[in-house]
């Protein structure tokens, strides 16, 4: 299988590797497209030092919330990363919004409105907050065709063009960059 290896920071390379056998109640999935992350930019140009090489980039499929019922959302999940995808997520708040701060990694700076902010009784959540039935939900509403995550893609290149995907993910006009096998 063709594989997007970090073997150092700004060192990424394409290789084969042999497809995983899987072992007792493990499953191998293939990918068919995936989300390029922050993350994993982040690591590419060594922003995030946090990585252990080599390591697999561009392989975890993530989504960003970009629209929803005009009444608003219950939840929303912020994971493309961009700030500007944080600001979004801020202005679709509605009163009991739970959202979570998942894409952004780095120390920008986004305001919030005190006042809006203690009447919509909502609730932020960073990171790692947000619980499986939140994730769930998020997936129901992708099923049945309230929230299209189609739209939040700007950009879609075949793995061999690799690095053309990680110089696009630097652009800040961007959406949510795709990679397919």
């Amino acid at each position: 299988m063709l594989a997007a290896v970090l073997r150092d920071f700004d060192h990424l390379a394409l290789e084969d590797l042999p497809v995983p056998n899987p072992g007792a109640e493990e499953v191998v999935v293939r990918i068919r497209s995936c989300g390029f992350c922050a993350t994993d930019y982040k690591a590419i140009k060594g922003i995030r030092r946090n990585v252990t090489f080599p390591a697999i980039v561009a392989e975890d499929p993530k989504q960003r919330v970009y629209e929803i019922l005009p009444e608003g959302p219950d939840v929303i999940v912020e994971a493309a990363g961009p700030i500007k995808a944080v600001r979004l997520m801020v202005d679709l708040r509605r009163r009991g919004t739970r959202w979570n701060v998942f894409g952004i990694t780095t120390h920008e700076k986004f305001e919030l409105d005190g006042g809006l902010t203690h009447f919509l009784e909502g609730r932020m959540d960073a990171s790692f907050g947000t619980t499986p039935l939140a994730m769930l939900k998020a997936i129901r509403l992708m099923e049945t065709g309230l929230v299209d995550p189609e739209k939040t893609v700007s950009h879609r290149f075949p793995l061999t063009e690799i690095h053309q995907a990680v110089d696009t993910m630097a652009a800040t006009d961007r959406g949510k960059v795709v990679v397919h096998p």
